[in-house]
């Protein structure tokens, strides 16, 4: 999810910057849904919401609005893996990635336990905050798998550089079929644990990067690829609230079944195509849009800090599940997105000003962390 550098070092290309910022607004539009209650509205899954009142199309807007989390997570590690595949790791980087994680572990730990929320402080609770690769005990899984697939990138790189380009596709159809298109088939295994699907997509985003075929590189075939791939996914979500109830329940479905998991073949596709869209638009370069792309590991960390976090957002603040049922079911969550997007924006842009840039250089410099400062 690192900033995207131009082959000049200077200045991060907008166009994938822009993507980032939608991707990160998609999944806040996810949490909306997920962790705000809304899904069991009134003691009632969101599906059979939709079921019962014959596509009731406040629930359908909801079952898309947060629908779209899970291939952003693909779209943001794919441009970590298209860019990484030919470059190295920076240690300055990954200590980054860390203090702003601990930062915040400890940061909203305080704040909560000031204002009497959360969980008792014990032993477990510091070392899953100290140690930010915990990944049974974290609650914002991605990050932790996020850093532990950073680490393993230099190995990753080493493996693809060494194999030839058949082997390299053999690779990559073998890991897309038993990882992506196999439990894309209602009734089979569905999910895919991030710290094997993460390097899935490092091994299809260099294979593209060092074998690019004529298509990445045609916008109007990317913008169709993307367009196709998309209204699928529409139309799963839609087809599946009609007509799940002839499903057998033994296949233990959801409703957004083909972009529920990162690795479902929907997801995976929305995800690549949306990287290649923005990868061949020709936008100038902007510092606002730069600067908030910044910011995007930030937004992530801050507002899916911990479930004390979500439920403080979700539940009291915007209380979502109260304003479901309000006429204005679509300018608010549309609202309240931007609202803590913005809000997580501007916290992280004051904490890279005032804390990171003049303690972190230090700290580095202190424990020998080789970079550049």
């Amino acid at each position: 999810m690192q900033s995207v550098k131009t082959t000049s070092g200077n200045m991060r290309d907008s166009n994938l910057e822009l993507l980032r910022i939608i991707g990160i607004l998609l999944i806040i539009a996810h949490h909306y849904v997920v962790n705000s209650g809304i899904q069991d509205v009134n003691d009632m899954p969101l599906l059979d919401v939709a079921l019962a009142n014959h596509l009731d199309s406040r629930a359908v807007f909801f079952l898309l609005f947060g629908a779209w989390g899970k291939t952003c997570i693909n779209t943001f590690v794919f441009i970590t893996g298209w860019f990484m595949c030919k470059s190295d790791i920076s240690w300055r980087k990954l200590a980054h990635f860390v203090f702003l994680i601990l930062f915040y572990n400890f940061l909203f730990l305080a704040l909560f336990r000031i204002f009497g929320r959360g969980e008792s402080v014990d032993y477990l609770r510091i070392v899953s905050l100290i140690s930010p690769f915990s990944t049974g005990t974290n609650s914002d899984y991605f990050t932790s798998c996020y850093l532990l697939f950073f680490l393993s990138l230099p190995l990753l790189k080493t493996m693809v550089s060494a194999l030839t380009q058949k082997q390299h596709l053999a690779l990559v159809c073998l890991c897309v079929g038993a990882y992506s298109i196999y439990p894309s088939i209602p009734g089979m295994a569905s999910t895919c644990d991030y710290l094997i699907w993460f390097p899935i997509l490092f091994f299809i985003a260099s294979y593209l990067r060092f074998y690019p075929p004529k298509w990445t590189s045609d916008s109007k075939t990317c913008w169709a690829a993307f367009a196709v791939s998309l209204f699928l996914g529409i139309a799963s979500v839609i087809a599946w609230a009609k007509w799940s109830d002839s499903i057998s329940p033994a296949l233990h479905v959801t409703h957004c079944f083909l972009l529920s998991d990162s690795n479902k073949i929907l997801a995976l596709a929305i995800g690549v195509s949306s990287f290649f869209c923005f990868k061949n638009m020709k936008i100038p370069r902007s510092g606002i849009i730069n600067t908030l792309a910044s910011a995007t590991f930030g937004v992530l960390t801050i507002h899916a800090n911990s479930w004390e976090m979500r439920h403080f957002l979700w539940r009291d603040l915007f209380q979502n599940v109260n304003h479901y049922g309000a006429e204005h079911y679509i300018l608010y969550p549309v609202l309240s997105v931007l609202a803590v997007y913005f809000g997580c924006a501007i916290i992280e842009l004051l904490r890279q000003r005032f804390i990171e840039r003049p303690l972190l250089p230090k700290l580095c410099d202190k424990l020998h962390i080789p970079g550049r400062r």
